[in-house]
């Protein structure tokens, strides 16, 4: 790629040498060369000064006393010549080798960037990485720092650092752009920077200074849940698909170990599709090939070739797949499933993966990095990458797809009245699609412990999106395609939205989707069922907006092939995968238990903890994740029980 975008990375340090040395290294390892590296440290005593004379990446640096962090970058941004500046200090370093080419990338396709941010790995002292998630709307969560890129003419127009914050004056500078400047936010989905904890905004020993740090931006700035920041712009990495498809299949058949992973089980197929590329994940980490086992299945005789076309091998044999299940089968001989797998030359069966990766919030949180397929970041992020790359359907497929589409596409009154209308009429980017579920939902949102939506949400989003822009512009038509297995919900939603345009594939003999009425129909009509999802699948990624549901696997599998930029669910701002798995650590937020109107008992659920407060004040019974361990504490305070996660 040509590199047009110049960086300057600036690295801070005081008596660090040898974390000096790490950020180093990851500098070097960067397949984009069009950066710069100024260093200014603090007058150490290490041997630093001497280090950095004879390092021929640092281009420029100072060594004198300085009276904080700030002082320092602020120092560090005379110094600075490239068009973004980038804060790496000292030990920090790059998630990988890819970043600063894909950051150039993305600043190349959106010239109009200013402040660009990317997620960012924290490594703690104790326990595993993890991603940060920014679940707060930005502005009222401060941002990591190195994983910020920002235009340096912001810095020229809009004042350095405030040195008065001693620990915070990043954060102060950010509020300073996004809430005074209404500077716009560019969220780029794709791992910054690796953040060691235990510096001065991190470490334990400096608790006392972030403290009184944090009353001084609140005196300065009021409460965080009234700062409103501009709407974020999200981008999502591409992929050459049919580049990452050749590559994984060349490593794939590299693997010596081998899993058969049965696909069309027992579930619904973007149920079975969502879980199966989880799978491949999994496998690539293990270096696993992964193979199919998908005839005679839900999805029909042929299995997964019958719709789309194929991506890796198959073994379809009688014996193995009698004993090839999510779960293992009660009363199966091991001996013999053992037997079956060395005749077969095959080592893993699903059910010795799937509780790997299905509902494990280890998996879900866990730290991606592949640099042989350039892709990394969270479990959904690396699926997103596989989605796109083997989502294909076949030529008999499409056609079928296209003349269902045809045949069925019918527009939907609020008195429920239907009447058939030409395909063409829902034009690329020219309408919005929901997704509404009922049928067996119900025993989802049960376990999940949430709600069945009804179309009023939705109406009500699409409403504020609508007709939100100041300029009176309207993003596209007033169109509205529902995927949807109940026809009550499409004229529920019609009635709500009556000067829209309703569209579905949903017909009113629709009533809610069953999966074991579906398995009882025979495989004509079951095929007809599926390239009916495929076909409302086909029309909702063409629209210029998917509004789904969390609880979905058809919105989930949406949010894959999508652009984040195009996706919104009505139960929760952005899709992150760990949120499905782990109930106390489900990011619910509070709920609040009220006897007779009055305030009784309130849950209080965070990503780290949960706490159950009498009055909403007395702390009754509390679990609080540790590393890698969760302790259960009685009355708040005294420790009864843990375990290992």
């Amino acid at each position: 790629m040509e590199e047009n975008v110049k960086f300057s990375v600036v690295t801070v340090c005081y008596n660090a040498k040898t974390d000096l040395e790490r950020t180093c290294e990851s500098l070097k390892a960067q397949v984009y060369h069009n950066f710069e590296w100024v260093v200014v440290d603090g007058a150490s005593s290490d041997g630093t000064l001497e280090w950095l004379q004879l390092e021929p990446l640092v281009k420029r640096f100072i060594s004198e006393p300085d009276t904080g962090v700030y002082n320092a970058m602020n120092k560090s941004l005379d110094l600075c010549n490239g068009e973004f500046v980038i804060f790496m200090n000292a030990g920090d370093e790059f998630f990988n080798q890819f970043v600063l080419e894909k950051v150039a990338l993305t600043l190349a396709d959106f010239p109009e960037c200013q402040f660009l941010f990317g997620d960012a790995c924290i490594v703690p002292e104790i326990g595993r990485p993890f991603f940060r998630a920014y679940l707060d709307p930005i502005g009222q969560q401060n941002i990591c720092h190195q994983s910020i890129f920002y235009r340096r003419k912001l810095f020229l127009n809009f004042g350095k650092y405030d040195e008065h914050f001693r620990i915070v004056a990043d954060y102060d500078f950010n509020l300073r752009l996004l809430i005074t400047q209404q500077i716009v936010p560019f969220h780029l989905n794709y791992p910054i920077c690796k953040f060691y904890y235990g510096g001065l905004s991190s470490g334990a020993k400096y608790l006392k200074e972030q403290r009184l740090d944090g009353f001084r931006l609140r005196l300065k700035w009021g409460e965080r849940e009234k700062l409103q920041a501009p709407n974020i712009v999200m981008i999502d990495v591409d992929y050459d698909a049919h580049d990452f498809l050749m590559l994984w299949q060349k490593y794939n058949r590299s693997f010596a170990k081998r899993l058969v992973f049965r696909l069309g089980d027992s579930a619904g197929l973007f149920s079975e599709i969502n879980n199966m590329l989880f799978a491949m994940v999994w496998a690539f980490e293990h270096k696993v090939r992964f193979e199919l086992c998908s005839k005679f299945s839900n999805l029909g005789a042929i299995g997964w070739r019958d719709f789309f076309l194929p991506f890796t091998d198959e073994l379809c044999r009688s014996k193995l797949m009698n004993v090839n299940h999510r779960y293992p089968l009660k009363d199966v001989d091991e001996a013999l499933i053992a037997q079956l797998k060395r005749e077969e030359n095959v080592h893993l069966l699903t059910q010795d993966v799937f509780r790997k990766f299905f509902e494990n919030r280890n998996f879900a949180t866990k730290v991606f990095n592949f640099p042989e397929l350039q892709v990394a970041g969270d479990s959904f992020v690396v699926a997103r990458a596989f989605a796109q790359a083997v989502y294909r359907l076949n030529e008999y497929s499409m056609n079928d797809v296209k003349a269902l589409t045809s045949e069925r596409l019918t527009e939907v009154f609020a008195n429920g009245r239907v009447r058939a209308v030409d395909a063409s009429l829902l034009m690329d980017d020219d309408f919005i699609a929901v997704q509404m579920r009922a049928g067996d939902i119900k025993k989802e949102c049960l376990w999940r412990r949430q709600s069945i939506l009804g179309a009023k949400p939705y109406a009500q989003y699409i409403r504020k999106f609508f007709y939100a822009a100041e300029s009176g512009i309207l993003p596209c038509d007033k169109k509205v395609f529902v995927f949807a297995d109940d026809f009550r919900l499409v004229r529920q939603l019609a009635f709500l939205l009556p000067e829209f345009r309703i569209f579905s594939l949903c017909t009113p003999l629709e009533h809610g989707f069953d999966y074991d009425r579906f398995m009882k129909q025979d495989e004509t009509v079951r095929r007809y069922g599926i390239l009916k999802i495929l076909a409302n699948i086909e029309i909702c990624r063409r629209a210029f907006l998917f509004i789904g549901t969390r609880v979905s696997n058809p919105s989930w599998f949406l949010r894959l092939i999508m652009p984040e930029s195009k996706v919104r669910f009505v139960d929760c701002n952005r899709l992150l995968w760990q949120w499905q798995f782990d109930e106390l650590m489900d990011g619910g937020g509070a709920k609040i238990i009220k006897i007779a109107g009055i305030p009784m008992l309130k849950i209080v659920r965070t990503p780290t903890k949960m706490k159950y407060k009498l009055f909403s004040a007395l702390p009754l019974y509390k679990i609080k994740q540790k590393g890698l361990r969760r302790v259960h504490y009685l009355f708040g305070f005294l420790p009864i029980w843990s375990a290992t996660l």
